[in-house]
């Protein structure tokens, strides 16, 4: 039997508390029933794109030495049509 996956998007930006772009950091979404794990780099402007198929999701963020998560999204839950946009992260970078 073929079985059509469709997969939506989950979308944010990663910025350091100064507001600066934090661009080349790895946003990992781990589905909290499967354990799936999808991951996606920032970009230049510290933005992102995950596509996954529809679950719930834990969003994660790369940090470096001297890092620490400040602001991370609540738990994500994806349907069928939705982009869940504004997953924002915002890292304190000493």
């Amino acid at each position: 039997e073929f079985r059509r996956v469709l997969f939506r998007s989950i979308a944010g930006i990663v910025p350091s508390s100064g507001g600066t772009p934090l661009g080349a950091r790895k946003v990992i979404a781990p589905n909290t029933a499967s354990g799936a794990r999808f991951e996606q780099s920032t970009a230049t402007n510290g933005g992102y794109t995950i596509k996954v198929p529809a679950g719930t999701y834990r969003l994660e963020v790369e940090l470096r030495t001297g890092e620490a998560v400040a602001t991370q999204p609540d738990t994500t839950e994806v349907n069928v049509g939705d982009l869940d946009g504004q997953r924002d992260f915002v890292v304190t970078v000493r």
